[in-house]
C-alpha cells in the first residue's frame, strides 16, 4: 500500500471550467522542489532521472471524495473514473469539472456549502487492491461570470 501524497490543488472558482493534474512518481530518497527541479533533500544535487519511478496507472480506477472542512467526513463531491471527471493517463490523474458542474457547488459555511475541502483519492488496482494515492487541500471560491 503507498502512502498518500499530500499537495495542494488549484482552487475551484464557481462557474468556470476547473482542470487539475497530478503526476504521481516515486524516488527512494526525500526530495524537496526548488526552483522547479527535484533536488536530493540532504545534498541538494538534482535527482538524476534514473532514481525516478513513475506511476502506472494502466487499468486503474480512481474515485476522489470531497470532504468539507478539511476531512469532517461530510462528502459533499464525488468525482469518478467511470463518470469521466477523472483520467487515469500513464503516470497522470487529471481532473475536470465543467462550469455547469461548479456553478451548481454550493458556496458559503453552512453545510451544504463549503469553501474549502480536503480531497481523498483512492485508486484501485486492477487486482482489486484500493490504495490511497492523494490528500489534497482545495477552496472553493465564488465567480462572477460576465
Amino acid at each position: 500500500m503507498s502512502t498518500p501524497a499530500s499537495l495542494s490543488l488549484p482552487p475551484i472558482y464557481q462557474g468556470t471550467t476547473w482542470n487539475a493534474e497530478l503526476e504521481r512518481a516515486t524516488v527512494p530518497y526525500k526530495v524537496r522542489e526548488e526552483c522547479g527541479q527535484l533536488v536530493n533533500a540532504c545534498s541538494g544535487a538534482p535527482v538524476p532521472d534514473s532514481d525516478i519511478t513513475y506511476e502506472d496507472y494502466t487499468g486503474c480506477t480512481a474515485v476522489a471524495e470531497f470532504l468539507r472542512d478539511c476531512g469532517s467526513g461530510d462528502v459533499v463531491l464525488v468525482m469518478t473514473t467511470d463518470d469521466g471527471q477523472i483520467e487515469l493517463d500513464g503516470a497522470w490523474m487529471r481532473f475536470k469539472l465543467t462550469d455547469e458542474e461548479t456553478a451548481e457547488l454550493s458556496y458559503g459555511d453552512q453545510p451544504p456549502a463549503w469553501t474549502q475541502c480536503m480531497v481523498r483519492v483512492t485508486v484501485t488496482r486492477p487486482n482489486g487492491e484500493k490504495e490511497p494515492q492523494y490528500e489534497l487541500p482545495v477552496e472553493l471560491r465564488p465567480w462572477s461570470t460576465p
